[in-house]
């Protein structure tokens, strides 16, 4: 667990990467320093830092930062595009993106479990679109059919359908920060949810509300 005055990121690393955000360059650079301090007390050197803002990067020296970036222009040079807990980031223009690299697989139980499987989605953002593929194999799973045996043609019509559909993932573009850059403090912050079910699955959708002065 490491603290320090202002920000808590004892639920910010997964194994070895830590994932963190904090409102000014500023208090990323304190938090970075402090947390590398506290490291080092453990024996452990923090570095391979990468952020959205070159202010931070430019902070520390380049031995510090991310491989991708220790050889890049910082007045000029696009950041590159990073992989977090399997969700592509990309740094420059700090959105998230969603990709699945499509391999050719037999349109069995088994062909089509690996290839939903491809996409990863830790945060529910492309929850909606994955349902629907997740429908097909669980109709599949209960139909009773063998890993291995060809899929009945009515399937089979769905599956191809939402396979080629897979490929515009690669067009959704999330901004990764909820605040807009000229927003301002926010004086008070509101979660809506809702939620429903049916047969077919069950959804959940948060609005957030911020209010600044």
């Amino acid at each position: 667990m490491i603290n320090d005055r202002h920000f808590k990121t004892n639920n910010a690393f997964y194994v070895d990467n830590g994932l963190k955000s904090v409102p000014s360059v500023e208090q990323a650079i304190n938090l970075i320093e402090n947390t590398k301090t506290l490291s080092k007390k453990g024996g452990f050197n923090l570095h391979k830092f990468i952020s959205n803002q070159r202010d931070v990067l430019e902070a520390f020296p380049v031995e510090q930062r991310a491989k991708e970036i220790k050889e890049l222009d910082m007045g000029k040079d696009l950041l590159p595009i990073k992989q977090a807990l399997g969700v592509k980031w990309f740094v420059d223009s700090d959105e998230l993106h969603f990709r699945a690299e499509l391999k050719d697989r037999p349109l069995t139980r088994c062909g089509i479990l690996s290839t939903v499987s491809l996409v990863y989605n830790p945060l529910g953002l492309i929850s909606p679109f994955l349902l629907q593929g997740e429908r097909i194999l669980q109709g599949i799973c209960k139909d009773g059919a063998h890993w291995d045996n060809p899929i009945p043609d009515p399937i089979r019509m769905q599956w191809v359908k939402w396979r080629e559909e897979l490929g515009t993932l690669a067009k959704l573009k999330i901004p990764r920060c909820y605040k807009p850059v000229d927003f301002g403090d926010v004086k008070s912050v509101e979660l809506h949810n809702f939620s429903d079910a049916s047969t077919s699955g069950h959804g959940q959708c948060s609005h957030l509300k911020m209010i600044n002065p």
